[in-house]
């Protein structure tokens, strides 16, 4: 008797995550996929424990594409549909593919978008909000690639009343650094960015192999 109520607990559980769950294509996106949490986690500390030090390993807010992703992923969709000879002006709602063009310039990859300052800057106050105790840190530390100094400066901006007292310090990138950098993968001799290309490389039009 036990033993079928745990068996009918399971299938319920199991049919009910099912029921739950829906599909979420931006789960789905190799190296272009947003950050997301599953489960989110609760930032508060256990209960009885005080926090008393803070230290965050933060990547850089959202930039419009690396060269790499766009040229293995966006690209190769956006010259398909740029020479496609299908009739998208009687296409309903996708008819604005008729005149549509890619909002991504070449001279805007690996740039920070106003909505990356932004995302940085309500991260520092975030963060200001959730330690009210803490006193504004001498100095946050950065690489030295141009999204992430910038990424670094709203996040100061949004982190202190004054910003001129939190020193921006930026750390060289080059192979001399080691594993003392931080950029992770700079120390790290097998790891490969192109990791999953072969793979992904199935749903890229033939004539961008």
């Amino acid at each position: 008797m036990q033993s079928a109520l745990v068996s009918l607990l399971a299938v319920a559980n199991a049919a009910t995550a099912q029921a739950a769950y829906s599909f979420d294509p931006l789960q789905h996106l190799a190296g272009i996929a947003p950050y997301f949490e599953d489960p989110r986690l609760d930032p508060k500390p256990p209960q009885g424990c005080n926090v008393t030090r803070a230290s965050y390993l933060i990547r850089h807010a959202a930039i419009y594409a690396n060269d790499f992703d766009f040229e293995e992923y966006i690209e190769p969709f956006t010259d398909k549909l740029k020479n496609t000879t299908a009739n998208w002006r009687s296409a309903g709602p996708l008819s604005f593919l008729s005149k549509w063009e890619t909002p991504i310039s070449d001279e805007e990859l690996e740039d920070l978008t106003s909505v990356g300052r932004l995302e940085s800057y309500k991260l520092g106050v975030d963060v200001r909000l959730r330690y009210p105790t803490f006193k504004d840190p001498e100095r946050v530390w950065t690489s030295t690639a141009e999204r992430t100094e910038l990424s670094a400066s709203s996040f100061i901006d949004g982190l202190v009343a004054e910003s001129n007292n939190t020193k921006r310090v930026s750390v060289r990138e080059d192979a001399a650094r080691g594993a003392d950098s931080l950029t992770p993968y700079k120390g790290c001799p097998k790891y490969s960015s192109s990791y999953g290309s072969d793979q992904s490389s199935v749903r890229i039009p033939s004539d961008r192999r």
